[in-house]
């Protein structure tokens, strides 16, 4: 699939999909707040098989981040967190339903992870994203999440 035609894909499922995840299974009826719950819990996980470091002193860039979803539980692990996306109309979406200071979304170019808003950050996270992702925008997403990591930074 091209660059082009999986934008449109993914700004295409808010409008198919609504606010439910599209690997969760959140009953089609959930309001907000169940997707939001979804995300903690699998935030609670993550953190506890990857030993993750988390702290109000530390940032955190979410590639993939959708709606938002895992941008929120992170938000409770974390004193700022960027959303990069490659689909504007997700972004918008995640923008609208903010709630959060510490939280802002970009839109990503699908090509290079580059956040406008920082440049760098202890944590870049990512969940069910990136087998989405051909494997030539992985390596450098890969680069360039190693370019913006602290030093002792986590991916």
């Amino acid at each position: 699939m091209s660059q082009t035609a999986s934008i449109e894909w993914w700004n295409k499922s808010l409008d198919e999909v609504g606010i439910h995840s599209m690997d969760k299974l959140v009953s089609a009826d959930s309001h907000w707040s169940a997707v939001l719950q979804s995300g903690r819990d699998d935030l609670t996980r993550a953190i506890a098989i990857t030993g993750m470091t988390c702290g109000r002193d530390r940032t955190a860039v979410e590639v993939g981040c959708g709606l938002g979803r895992m941008s929120t539980a992170l938000a409770d692990h974390f004193g700022q967190v960027v959303g990069v996306d490659i689909a504007p109309r997700l972004i918008e979406e995640a923008q609208r339903r903010n709630t959060l200071n510490q939280v802002t979304f970009e839109v990503a170019d699908g090509v290079h992870l580059r956040p406008q808003s920082i440049t760098e950050c202890d944590t870049v996270f990512s969940y069910e994203v990136f087998y989405y992702i051909n494997s030539e925008a992985l390596t450098t997403y890969f680069r360039d999440a190693f370019a913006l990591l602290r030093s002792g930074g986590q991916f």
